[in-house]
């Protein structure tokens, strides 16, 4: 379980990086939310929300990167 501190700065990180996909131009899908806030609050680890928001983009399930070598 991950401290309050740690939460924080999840959660910071997450949304700098939303931010930063709008000063881009790019527009968050609304199913990406859900699993951004379920890293942020440490319920997923970096690589699993990867894995599910790389899945929704493109309709393919995609290896765990334990599951690639």
């Amino acid at each position: 379980m991950l401290t309050p501190e740690q939460i924080a700065v999840r959660t910071r990180a997450v949304h700098k990086a939303r931010v930063n996909n709008l000063i881009e131009g790019l527009r968050e899908d609304p199913r990406d939310a859900p699993v951004l806030d379920a890293y942020a609050r440490g319920e997923i680890s970096g690589d699993e929300a990867r894995r599910q928001v790389i899945e929704a983009i493109t309709g393919r399930s995609v290896k765990k990167r334990s599951e690639a070598a």
